[in-house]
């Protein structure tokens, strides 16, 4: 659902207008499939922001000549986005990835050193 949020907006300049008007914060961003952090940005701009991108949503359907891009928009807006499983999995979604992240980042430091002890029976 992520992808096709962004897809829809990206899709058109006037679209993006449209989602830059409503958010303010964190812009939407592609999911990707070898960058775990891309995946958290995507996953954070919904998470915080779920209400004002379902309106950006509404005006998109609104000015749309399109039924097709009419009938996406609306279906995410007023199903979609408020189902509950979909928030709650946001949420832990979000948790679980920032947790990962914060790990992987910290291992990665200059600053770790991992070394393994040395278990000897006298």
């Amino acid at each position: 659902m992520l992808q096709r949020i962004y897809t829809l907006f990206s899709s058109s300049t006037k679209r993006w207008k449209i989602l830059q008007d409503h958010i303010h914060n964190i812009t939407l961003k592609s999911l990707s499939q070898t960058c775990w952090e891309n995946r958290i940005e995507s996953v954070k701009a919904v998470r915080f922001q779920t209400s004002q991108i379902r309106y950006a949503l509404f005006e998109l359907a609104k000015v749309s000549d399109d039924p097709k891009i009419k009938s996406e928009t609306d279906g995410l807006a007023t199903y979609e986005l408020k189902n509950f499983e979909f928030l709650l999995g946001m949420n832990i979604w979000y948790d679980i990835l920032f947790a990962d992240n914060s790990i992987s980042k910290n291992s990665q430091s200059k600053d770790m050193c991992i070394s393994k002890k040395n278990n000897k029976k006298t």
